[in-house]
């Protein structure tokens, strides 16, 4: 409860019971993964929604480059919380994880410096991938997320020297969107320089991707898959209002 190492007292926390009791670290390689799994499930089951899927990705209409992107993706709701106000309470909202593999731009890598725009993003937009002027920008409730906030802007993934990502997961994106209303339209890959390479059909059924890689999690530190997996649980953990 202190605000350093020497005042640290007992378990910091506004609730009747300690939600820190049963929270422990494990040495076992994946468990972080299992973990944040558990919770997709759990966030799954509260929402009453199905997750969705994207079965492969294709050029992005009107690109012109070399690129391929291959893989595939799955968005699953959940239950988010955002500030309300300036003292910080809370107020639950629907957010979504994104989940994907992919091979993509390797210049996205965890050192890179990203200046543009959009730049080594993956995000849902608003139409399908039939042709560009459809896609248009990000999915959203614009009006209602913290006034003007993108809750996508900051979502991108992480390549490696191949330009394999594989088994990555976002942290959470307040889109205060339901999944009934993401159905049939589109989850869009963007290279380094912001440029939209690839696109993919958001559909309810799942059926085989092609993602392949390196265990690398978006929006977060590159590393082992389950130590980015655990850093996702305790974003939410300890900073609900930020994910």
């Amino acid at each position: 409860a202190g605000m350093t190492c020497a005042e640290a007292g007992g378990h910091f926390y506004n609730a009747t019971e300690d939600p820190w009791a049963t929270v422990i670290y494990t040495s076992s390689s994946g468990e972080g993964k299992n973990v944040v799994v558990a919770i997709l499930e759990e966030d799954k089951a509260k929402s009453g929604t199905s997750p969705l899927y994207v079965d492969s990705f294709s050029k992005y209409p009107g690109y012109t480059g070399t690129m391929v992107v291959k893989g595939s993706a799955e968005i699953t709701e959940t239950v988010g919380y955002e500030s309300v106000d300036l003292f910080l309470t809370t107020s639950p909202t629907v957010a979504q994880f994104l989940t994907f593999s992919l091979m993509a731009d390797k210049d996205c890598s965890a050192n890179a410096v990203l200046a543009q725009a959009n730049a080594c993003g993956i995000h849902v937009h608003v139409g399908n991938c039939s042709v560009a002027a459809d896609v248009a920008g990000h999915y959203y409730m614009d009006n209602l997320v913290n006034g003007t906030t993108d809750p996508w802007k900051n979502i991108i993934y992480t390549a490696a020297s191949t330009g394999a990502v594989g088994s990555s997961i976002t942290v959470q994106i307040p889109t205060k969107q339901s999944n009934v209303n993401m159905k049939d339209r589109s989850v869009v890959v963007h290279d380094k320089m912001g440029a939209r390479i690839a696109c993919g059909n958001i559909v309810t059924t799942k059926t085989t991707g092609t993602g392949t890689g390196t265990s690398i999690v978006s929006g977060a530190p590159s590393g082992s898959l389950a130590a980015s997996l655990l850093s996702a649980l305790l974003l939410r953990l300890f900073f609900p209002l930020l994910v």
